[in-house]
């Protein structure tokens, strides 16, 4: 528990409690915008996803909570379009708000994904097609969960082209955070 506690202090620069999670989303996004979060957040009956909110934001700049989401060919999600201020708002969960936030800080961390493979399963991982206007040699970014990424190459197997990861499953500081965020208050 103290290396999680460590996390957030160091990653988030306050001590793992609700209060001091609130106030720092306060500094950037002002009053309603954090009352919004809080009733979300007792809705879902947990806290933990808004430590990836605040990595997005430290990260990405205070500017992402207002910009429209595209995402890429592979994290594209249905609310696209919209901002995650916007996402709020709405009928959205925490869920998808932390997607968000895992999703584009890993592709501020890494090369944007134009993949997606069940990394769980090795046989998965040997199974996956190359993606499209991909060669043989050429090294690409997959994604195996939302915010987590294996680096690959482009091989031949078989006759066909298919993917060798090349790294070990990347999980983004994002997924970090709310990971630790668990662990430090639990």
């Amino acid at each position: 528990m103290s290396e999680a506690v460590e996390f957030i202090r160091t990653t988030l620069g306050i001590e793992p409690t609700v209060e001091a999670l609130f106030e720092r989303l306060g500094r950037d996004l002002g009053g309603d915008e954090v009352e919004r979060l809080r009733i979300l957040a007792t809705q879902y009956g947990r806290i933990s996803p808004l430590a990836s909110v605040v990595v997005a934001l430290d990260r990405l700049g205070v500017d992402w909570w207002n910009r429209p989401r595209i995402g890429s060919e592979v994290t594209r999600t249905k609310e696209d379009g919209a901002s995650p201020a916007k996402l709020i708002q709405g009928d959205e969960t925490l869920d998808a708000l932390w997607i968000w936030a895992v999703e584009d800080v890993a592709d501020d961390e890494w090369p944007p994904a134009v993949g997606f493979v069940d990394a769980y399963i090795r046989r998965h991982v040997l199974e996956a097609p190359a993606p499209p206007n991909t060669n043989p040699g050429d090294e690409v970014t997959i994604s195996w969960d939302a915010g987590c990424r294996v680096l690959a190459v482009v091989v031949e197997r078989d006759g066909r082209l298919g993917i060798d990861t090349r790294s070990e499953l990347l999980y983004s500081v994002a997924v970090d955070a709310e990971e630790n965020w668990r662990i430090a208050t639990s």
